[in-house]
């Protein structure tokens, strides 16, 4: 599961439920903790708003591995290669490293 943040139903923050380690029961925790979470319709639709704001479309991912190539690579992306973003789409501003 990607999301860009844990579930915090006590700060009503987060966009889904995640695990970390490839490992059964870490899978079968996190479908617990959903399972749990549907369980209080109104912070599940909460939850629901804040994953479907997300911008999860493919102009934005390729402007963000463009992005973190450049980066590996040392260049200047923005004066080096011919791309440009679509307006209102923009690359994170945070490394992945």
């Amino acid at each position: 599961m990607l999301f860009r943040s844990h579930h915090d139903p006590v700060n009503e923050a987060g966009t889904g439920y995640c695990f970390d380690r490839y490992e059964p029961l870490d899978l079968y925790t996190c479908m617990v903790r959903a399972w749990e979470g549907f369980r209080y319709k109104d912070a599940w639709h909460d939850l629901q708003k804040r994953g479907m704001e997300q911008n999860f479309s493919w102009d934005k991912s390729a402007v963000e591995y463009v992005r973190l190539y450049a980066e590996v690579l040392d260049i200047d992306y923005t004066t080096q290669l011919d791309i440009t973003p679509k307006p209102g789409i923009q690359a994170s501003t945070t490394s992945a490293f």
